[in-house]
């Protein structure tokens, strides 16, 4: 899967979930403010991170990064909101994310030959 296959597939299920787990704050801030938090997260993992971690490790230092950027981008779009629960959702939709992701690219890989 390509750069751009796999952004929209992380927005599509980041925003919907972003929106669950905001909810009662403005939706257009939550829309908004994922585009582009995921944008930057996004490109930060596809294209700059596996020049930085080693191969081994990419993947775990990669989504800690990605969570860690996205709990700072949170906080800094909704500085009134309780810093664990904006911690928790940084942690939901990138652990959501990263599964659905996996198990996509899994069944790519059992199918190659269907």
């Amino acid at each position: 899967m390509g750069w751009p296959a796999a952004f929209a597939l992380t927005l599509i299920i980041e925003l919907p979930l972003m929106l669950f787990l905001l909810r009662g704050l403005p939706v257009y801030r939550i829309i908004s403010y994922g585009l582009l938090m995921n944008l930057v997260s996004h490109t930060l993992l596809w294209f700059v991170f596996p020049q930085i971690f080693p191969r081994n490790y990419f993947i775990f230092l990669g989504e800690l990064a990605v969570i860690s950027i996205e709990f700072i981008f949170l906080s800094f779009f909704f500085p009134k909101e309780d810093r664990k629960r904006l911690l928790l959702v940084a942690l939901m939709i990138n652990f959501m994310s990263f599964l659905v992701g996996e198990m996509l690219n899994e069944s790519q890989f059992l199918c190659a030959g269907c």
